[in-house]
């Protein structure tokens, strides 16, 4: 079991800004996950206009189903701290390789930086991770970003 800090949240340095609707274009791009499901877990329903991938929601986890070749991924960190080096590290599935541009960087307090993270499958595999909440699964590897100062 582990304890919670209270005081990281007084200085918790780069944050990952998504807003609702971003979540909303992530959930109606999940293969197989239909309008009406989205509805029933939020309230509404998906644009009519659709995101085609959902690697695209701006978290520290990046979620690509069925990777074939490679994918470019942009997530953008803003700094809520003080000026920080940070160095990204990644924890990746089996079968993948990653490369993080950049990989060290520095930034100002309330600046934003971009990370491009270049995913290439090496190999196929049956990896997955699997979320059960009620009838909600997912099926595919995850890999996460994180940034340590």
């Amino acid at each position: 079991m582990g304890s919670i800090n209270p005081f990281h949240a007084l200085d918790p340095g780069l944050v990952f800004i998504a807003q609702f609707w971003h979540d909303i274009q992530f959930q109606c791009a999940v293969p197989r996950v239909d309008d009406e499901s989205v509805r029933q877990a939020t309230g509404v329903g998906c644009p009519t206009k659709r995101k085609e991938w959902c690697l695209d929601l701006n978290t520290p986890s990046v979620t690509i189903s069925n990777l074939i070749g490679s994918r470019t991924v942009t997530r953008i960190v803003t700094n809520v701290a003080k000026f920080e080096k940070y160095h990204v590290t990644v924890t990746k599935p089996e079968g993948v390789k990653i490369k993080v541009t950049p990989q060290m960087f520095n930034i100002s307090a309330n600046a934003t930086k971009h990370l491009k993270l270049m995913i290439e499958a090496t190999e196929v595999t049956n990896a997955y991770n699997i979320m059960n909440k009620e009838t909600f699964v997912r099926y595919w590897p995850e890999l996460y970003l994180e940034c340590n100062p």
